[in-house]
C-alpha cells in the first residue's frame, strides 16, 4: 500500500529542532513520532514538551524503529556525516541540517549511499523553500530585471564566545563560514547558479583557530559578480541584494524573509509581503515529505547538486586559508 504520510524521527533536540517540532504540526502528511539525544533525559523532556510518542534511549534505538520513515538530523556539524550514514544504512530517508557535512567528500559519499539504497537525502536549506525565495527566483528567471550584474549578501550577528561558545569552538565545527556564510553562498547559488569561474576571499581568525569573519567575491563567466560576507562577532545587516540592468531587489533578512522590495530603474519601488508559515520550516518539511511520498531521491528546490556546489566552494575557501577541523573530515 502506498503511504500517504511520513513518520519522522528527530535526532538532536536543540533549538533548531524545536522549530521543526513546532512546524511539523502544521503539515498534514507528516508526524513526528520519535526523538533521540546523546542525553536520554533531554530526549524525554523534548518528547514531553512536544507530545512526541517515543523518547528513544539512543540514536540506534530510533534508527531501528520500523515505524520511523525519515530522520531529521539537527546535531552539531561534525556529527552529521556519521549519523546520516547510519540512518541511510538503516533504511531511513534523511533530512540533515546545514552544512550537510564538514566537506564535499563526505557529502558526495552520503549522496552515493542514498542513491544506492533508493532513499531520499536533503540538506535542510529551509531558505530555498520560503515563498519569498521562490518569488524572487521566479522574478530573476523571468528576465524582467534584465542581465544580473551583481549580487551582494551578508549575514553578521554580533555574538561573543560567552553567548555562543559552540561557534568559537573548532572541536564543535565552529566558525562563521559553516554556520553563517553558507546562507549567502547558497542564496547566490540559487540566483546565479554554479558557473563562477574564480573567487577571492579573506578570513579573520579567532584565537581558537576558527574564522570570525569571511568574505568571498565570486566572478562569473558572464562578468557578473557576487560579494558575500559573514561575521560572528560584529553585528551588521542581514540582507541580500540583486542588481539587474532594469531593476534591483532587496531581500531583508533573506534567510528567513517575509517580504522583498523591487526598485525598477525607471519607476517606483514595490514591496511584496509573502509570509511563511509557522517558524519557517513548514514549506521545507512539506517539500521533503512530498518528495519521499512520490519516490524521489532529491528535491528540485535544493538538490544534491546544489548542496555539493556550495560545499565544494566552502572547501576551496577553507583550503585557501588553511581552516581545518582535525578529526572531523574523514569518511
Amino acid at each position: 500500500m502506498k503511504k500517504n504520510r511520513v513518520n519522522w524521527g528527530l535526532i538532536g533536540p536543540g533549538l533548531i529542532a524545536r522549530k521543526f517540532a513546532q512546524d511539523i504540526t502544521l503539515v498534514k502528511d507528516a508526524s513526528l513520532i520519535a526523538v533521540a539525544s546523546s542525553d536520554p533525559g533531554r530526549a524525554r523532556n523534548f518528547a514531553k514538551d512536544f507530545q512526541i510518542p517515543k523518547a528513544c534511549s539512543s540514536y540506534g534505538d530510533l534508527l531501528s524503529d520500523p515505524d520511523v520513515d525519515g530522520v531529521y538530523i539537527a546535531t552539531i556539524h561534525p556529527t552529521h556525516y556519521g549519523i546520516a550514514r547510519d540512518a541511510l544504512n538503516a533504511g531511513k530517508h534523511v533530512l540533515i541540517e546545514k552544512p550537510m557535512t564538514m566537506n564535499s567528500l563526505q557529502a558526495r559519499t552520503l549522496m552515493d549511499l542514498a542513491r544506492s539504497k533508493k532513499l531520499f537525502l536533503m540538506e535542510a536549506m529551509w531558505t530555498a523553500f520560503l515563498p519569498v525565495t521562490r518569488a524572487v527566483l521566479q522574478l530573476v528567471r523571468s528576465g524582467k530585471l534584465g542581465f544580473i550584474t551583481k549580487v551582494e549578501g551578508t549575514f553578521s550577528i554580533g555574538v561573543t564566545e560567552v553567548e555562543a561558545e559552540r561557534l568559537y569552538n573548532p572541536a564543535l565545527g565552529g566558525g562563521a563560514l559553516l554556520d553563517l556564510g553558507i546562507y549567502p553562498l547558497s542564496y547566490a547559488h540559487m540566483v546565479m547558479g554554479s558557473g563562477s569561474s574564480e573567487f577571492i576571499s579573506e578570513m579573520n581568525f579567532t584565537s581558537k583557530g576558527v574564522d570570525e569573519s569571511t568574505r568571498v567575491k565570486l566572478t562569473y563567466g558572464s562578468g557578473a559578480t557576487a560579494e558575500l560576507s559573514c561575521h560572528m562577532a560584529q553585528k551588521g545587516p542581514i540582507q541580500f541584494q540583486i542588481h539587474g540592468e532594469k531593476g534591483s531587489v532587496l531581500v531583508p533578512h533573506f534567510l528567513g524573509a517575509n517580504c522583498y522590495k523591487v526598485q525598477w530603474e525607471h519607476g517606483e519601488a514595490e514591496t511584496y509581503s509573502l509570509p511563511f508559515r509557522g517558524e519557517g520550516f513548514v514549506e521545507q518539511i512539506e517539500g521533503a515529505g512530498q518528495s519521499i511520498l512520490e519516490g524521489h531521491l532529491e528535491n528540485q528546490f535544493w538538490s544534491h547538486k546544489d548542496s555539493l556546489s556550495v560545499m565544494t566552494l566552502m572547501d576551496a575557501v577553507r583550503k585557501t586559508h588553511n581552516l581545518q577541523y582535525p578529526g572531523w573530515e574523514q569518511i
